[in-house]
């Protein structure tokens, strides 16, 4: 059973909704609704560690898209190999392709502030200021939030923050 097509918007279309995750031994696609936009997010199957980032044009399959916990996998991979090949182009285009999941799938956890912030820092080390401020955007969105899982031991959630703002202001001073 697929839910029904609305032409108009192309991400409004949905994966097959589910009973449950699993049917005749197979795992197959689920929908979860956010209570709070009232919006369907589908729940990722892919077990793919790495994937390309590709601009969605459609609702994307289940299939291609990581749930949560090989999302957690993948960014301890990405900071890893960044670390020890310093591969800008690479670790940028994973962490959008991770960003991109969490976003079709509607996360928001403390996990979702980690990949902003370690991917606002690659790309302010590297320069890329207008997807910095892409990240930063989120970052404060996401502190600026009254979301309950959000707490105050979060330190480094505002640094990034800053960090997007000081550099200039620092140059203008130093001049």
């Amino acid at each position: 059973m697929t839910a029904p097509r609305d032409d108009k918007h192309s991400l409004t279309k949905q994966a097959p909704l589910a009973e449950s995750n699993f049917k005749n031994g197979k795992k197959i696609p689920a929908v979860v609704t956010e209570p709070s936009r009232n919006v369907k997010a589908l729940v990722g199957m892919s077990q793919n560690l790495e994937k390309p980032y590709l601009r969605l044009t459609t609702f994307p399959n289940a299939e291609d898209v990581r749930p949560l916990e090989v999302l957690v996998k993948s960014l301890a991979r990405i900071k890893s190999r960044y670390i020890q090949d310093e591969d800008f182009d690479w670790a940028n285009e994973q962490l959008k392709s991770v960003r991109q999941d969490i976003t079709v799938q509607g996360i928001r956890n403390k996990f979702v502030l980690e990949v902003y912030e370690t991917h606002a820092r690659i790309l302010l080390e590297h320069g890329d200021l207008s997807e910095f401020n892409q990240c930063q955007t989120m970052i404060r969105t996401l502190t600026s939030s009254d979301d309950s899982w959000m707490s105050a031991d979060n330190e480094n959630e505002m640094d990034i923050v800053d960090e997007g703002i000081d550099p200039k202001c620092r140059l203008a001073e130093d001049v």
